[in-house]
C-alpha cells in the first residue's frame, strides 16, 4: 500500500513539473527555469538577433532574453549556458536609443546595479550600445553582462513572451 502511494505521488508530481513543463514550451524553445528560450548558434549582429528571435513563431511575442533581477531565471540561465558550454551571446539590453540610458528591449529599464552586470560595466561612450551575456574568471566562472558595439556578431537567447517595443 505504501509503494503504491508513493508511485501515485511521484506520477501527480512527474505530471506538474515534468511533462507539463517541458510541454509549456513550444519548439524550438525550451524551458529553462520558468520561462522559455531558444539559444541561435548563428553569429548575427545585435538587431539580426532581434528579428531572429521575433520571427521563430510568427504570431507570438518572442524577442531577445530579457533578464529580471528579481526573478531566478538568470540563475537558470547560467547553467544552462554552462552545461551547453555556450559562446558570448546577445540578450535585449540596450542604450541605443539614449546614450547612457538602458533599456531592455520590452521598454523596461535595465537594473544597473544588478549582480549580473560584469564589472566597470556598462561601458561609457556612444559605440558601446548593446547587451551581450559571457563568462568571466572571478573566483568563480560566472556569467556576465558586458556592453558592445551592435553590429559585432554573437550568436543569441530569445525568450518567448518578452513583449517588445518595435
Amino acid at each position: 500500500m505504501f509503494v503504491l502511494a508513493l508511485l501515485v505521488i511521484g506520477l501527480l508530481t512527474q505530471g506538474e513539473t515534468g511533462a507539463a513543463g517541458a510541454a509549456s514550451c513550444p519548439e524550438p524553445f525550451v524551458t529553462i527555469g520558468e520561462g522559455c528560450y531558444f539559444f541561435s548558434y548563428s553569429f548575427v549582429t545585435w538587431q539580426e538577433a532581434r528579428t531572429t528571435c521575433q520571427s521563430l513563431l510568427p504570431g507570438e511575442d518572442a524577442d531577445l532574453a530579457v533578464l529580471d533581477s528579481t526573478c531566478d531565471d538568470f540563475r537558470h540561465i547560467a547553467s544552462y549556458a554552462i552545461t551547453n558550454e555556450l559562446t558570448p551571446f546577445w540578450v535585449g539590453a540596450s542604450d541605443d536609443l539614449i546614450e547612457g540610458y538602458w533599456t531592455w528591449v520590452d521598454g523596461r529599464p535595465v537594473d544597473m546595479t544588478a549582480s549580473y552586470w560584469n564589472t566597470e560595466e556598462p561601458l561609457d561612450g556612444n559605440s558601446y550600445n548593446c547587451a551581450y551575456l559571457a563568462f568571466h574568471s572571478e573566483k568563480t566562472f560566472r556569467l556576465r553582462l558586458n556592453a558592445d558595439y551592435c553590429f559585432d556578431i554573437w550568436p543569441c537567447l530569445c525568450q518567448l513572451g518578452v513583449h517588445s517595443l518595435k
